[in-house]
């Protein structure tokens, strides 16, 4: 019988233990049955799990800690070992500040002794890391690990199984708090030693390789990423073969790297065959197969997949409510999991609420500057953005930034994320000089640490394009838009190729550029063929310009005419930070259409209409 299980029988026992006691007090049976149904709606928001951990805590680990303190008082060396176990026993049940006491004690009775135990001095130290870690305190594990890996190498030698081991979790954690590339030498030693001892394709020395993937996506190595991948999984699928579970774990993981930088066609085929291999393999309630579920369906929502998305997420949402309750971190990632559907397919109130029901839990379980809550938060200001509560956004968005700062440093990559979201939000406020001023800054950053092909640099590059494009600023958008139109091609993303296209058609609209733009626009045209929405019809607006710019008036003036009624009647599903100047740059091509056309007075009501100036 697992935690859960004894979790829920606890309660059940309580449950009927309140029956008994309404049935001895001889109410009626219709009020026993009132009051208990009041008591299990109450119930049912505790969380199962942490009950029998609690009761566990006070009823066996409390003596137990006791009993060793009196029985073995005069034994330090005994008592340090069985405090250590009992501190173990704590971070597996996820009670990291309890085992940080226990482990406390177990450190003071060791030093009392004159030759300590080389493995319970090991065994305290790795699980105070882990302790420290659960609790979101990486920077706290840090020095924990330098003194294991320290202790490691000279009790049991440089390539013994328990070094190597140190060493990747040490290199883990200096990924976490942005020393990539003293992460990246570490595990590079440690797997050079791994694979001098044991092999080449050992399934540790893999292991290795994906902690190093994960470290080289940090470093902005993307090609090292890719090569990595794709040798730990073709290594797994030979050694293990392709339903073993250490095969689905590097399916899993190296999709989600892959997601990372831009390859979102093979993340998610990886990402799908893991949870289908899963599910086939362990069950469809396995713990492993929920995850991998879950993974899934955040990928499809990204891919804007909803309904196969919020499937596979109601049945995660169902399971995790089941097993630990509502208010548990664990049951509101699913929520955060619905809550990202719902920003995405533009739903900002209802995702709103769900992010601000997901915080409190993130706060109080993984910590106030953990990765998870910091997504959380940084998530919660992107809907106020889109709520047009853009002080509010730029207020929780500083915050995350300062902690994430504080945290990682300003090169961390979620550091320059977050720097660029508040670049959006001051855009939408109408400070456009500071959000040029900001994403200049972090586009020069990504540049030095990414590199100029990190899908990072990309975004940036794509953003502070569309700023100077909506200021007039075309000479200087220009590169940039064709950096990214590169990149779009290079990927092969047809919706990006579009949306590039569109904007360096309008930037040759801007420098006069007629006939290269009318040729581009109808490129734009060609490949966003079967799509919908704002974007195309500001695209056949653009068309129509350059027709008329190219003097085709009158085949250009019924399209530009019927796209900007478009536009208008769909302007809510423009982003928030451009709608402005599109509309205005839509309404100035209109007046310009007619002005060399021959028609001044046209243009002029259309300029008074239009607010054109």
């Amino acid at each position: 019988m697992d935690i859960e299980e004894i979790g829920q029988r606890l309660m059940q026992d309580l449950r009927g233990r309140v029956r008994k006691g309404l049935e001895d007090a001889k109410l009626p049976e219709e009020q026993i049955e009132s009051t208990l149904e009041t008591f299990i709606d109450v119930t049912h928001w505790a969380n199962a799990t942490d009950v029998a951990v609690d009761a566990l805590d006070l009823a066996l680990f409390e003596r137990a800690e006791q009993s060793i303190e009196q029985q073995f008082e005069g034994q330090p060396a005994i008592r340090a070992s069985l405090l250590t176990t009992v501190g173990k026993a704590y971070n597996e049940l996820t009670r990291g500040e309890r085992a940080l006491t226990v482990l406390g004690k177990a450190e003071a009775a060791l030093a009392d002794v004159a030759e300590p135990d080389p493995l319970t001095v090991g065994d305290i130290l790795i699980e105070r890391a882990e302790a420290s870690a659960d609790l979101g305190r990486d920077a706290d594990a840090v020095p924990i690990l330098r003194a294991y890996l320290a202790h490691c190498r000279e009790h049991f030698g440089e390539d013994d199984a328990k070094t190597l081991r140190a060493g990747a979790y040490l290199a883990s954690c200096l990924n976490k708090v942005g020393e990539r590339e003293e992460a990246g030498q570490l595990l590079a030693d440690m797997l050079a030693l791994h694979a001098a001892r044991y092999g080449e394709e050992d399934s540790a020395s893999l292991s290795l390789k994906q902690v190093l993937i994960w470290i080289e996506l940090g470093r902005g190595n993307e090609a090292e990423v890719v090569r990595l991948g794709e040798e730990i999984i073709a290594a797994r699928r030979r050694l293990d073969g392709p339903d073993h579970p250490l095969t689905l774990t590097a399916l899993s993981e190296v999709g989600q790297v892959l997601s990372n930088i831009g390859r979102v066609n093979e993340s998610l085929s990886l990402i799908r065959e893991a949870y289908e291999s899963s599910e086939r393999v362990l069950g469809s309630d396995h713990a492993a197969t929920i995850r991998r579920r879950h993974r899934l369906a955040s990928k499809l929502s990204s891919l804007g997949k909803y309904e196969e998305a919020v499937e596979l997420m109601d049945s995660v949402l169902e399971y995790q409510l089941k097993i630990h309750g509502p208010k548990a971190w664990a049951t509101q990632k699913v929520q955060r999991g619905i809550a990202q559907i719902h920003y995405r397919n533009r739903e900002y109130a209802q995702a709103l609420a769900l992010y601000e029901e997901c915080l409190p839990a993130a706060q109080r379980e993984a910590g106030v500057d953990h990765e998870d809550t910091l997504s959380v938060m940084s998530e919660t200001g992107m809907c106020l953005n889109q709520l047009g509560r853009f002080a509010e956004a730029e207020a929780i968005l500083r915050e995350v930034l300062a902690l994430c700062v504080a945290k990682k440093g300003p090169d961390d990559r979620d550091a320059i994320k977050t720097a660029t979201t508040i670049a959006s939000v001051v855009i939408a406020q109408g400070r456009l000089d500071e959000g040029v001023e900001l994403l200049t800054t972090e586009l020069a950053r990504s540049r030095r640490l990414l590199g100029d092909d990190s899908i990072r640099t990309i975004i940036l590059a794509r953003d502070l394009m569309f700023t100077l494009h909506d200021v007039g600023r075309y000479l200087e958008a220009e590169p940039l838009c064709r950096e990214f139109l590169a990149f779009a091609r290079k990927v092969e993303n047809r919706p990006a190729t579009g949306e590039a296209l569109i904007e360096l058609g309008s930037i040759e609209l801007g420098l006069g550029e007629n006939e290269a733009a009318l040729e581009t626009l109808e490129e734009a045209v060609s490949v966003t063929s079967g799509a919908t929405g704002a974007t195309i019809e500001r695209l056949k607006l653009l068309h129509g310009a350059a027709l008329a710019a190219n003097g085709r008036f009158e085949e250009a003036e019924p399209i530009v005419l019927a796209a900007y009624g478009a536009i208008r009647s769909m302007q809510e599903r423009i982003k928030i930070q451009r709608r402005e100047y599109i509309l205005r740059d839509c309404a100035a091509h209109i007046s310009a259409m007619y002005e060399h056309w021959g028609k001044p007075d046209v243009a002029t009501t259309w300029e008074s209409q239009l607010g054109v100036n």
